[in-house]
């Protein structure tokens, strides 16, 4: 069984969850006052599919994965609350981009999974 790594696996979920929330907020009404705008709810879906996308390219994978956690990252320490139009957060989203952002980059950073290579058996004749 092959070995998922961290930042593939880390892209997967975020990448459904980034999904899921993006098109729900489409047809429901959030009851804890999380509504996303019509931009902000498309942004989720684009990088929800782009994330699910991603894990079969590695690299690409570890690129996307560290500028989303940067971006999060900052977008969630800086307490961004508004940009007209476009995004409105209000603290428990700036708190969970800061928490997302924080896991994306210590998976960048935490080290790939070691693979062992197997030998073919000798057969004596």
């Amino acid at each position: 069984m092959k070995k998922i790594s961290s930042d593939t696996l880390f892209t997967i979920i975020s990448g459904s969850l980034l999904l899921i929330f993006g098109v729900l907020n489409f047809f429901m009404n959030s009851p804890i006052d999380l509504q996303l705008k019509p931009f902000h709810a498309t942004l989720h879906v684009v990088l929800g599919i782009s994330a699910l996308c991603l894990p079969r390219y590695r690299r690409i994978c570890i690129y996307s994965v560290t500028i989303v956690g940067l971006l999060f990252s900052i977008i969630g320490f800086a307490g961004v609350s508004n940009v007209p139009g476009l995004i409105t957060l209000n603290a428990p989203l700036n708190y969970a981009y800061a928490i997302v952002g924080i896991i994306g980059l210590l998976v960048v950073v935490s080290p790939a999974p070691q693979t062992t290579k197997t030998e073919r058996p000798v057969i004596v004749q």
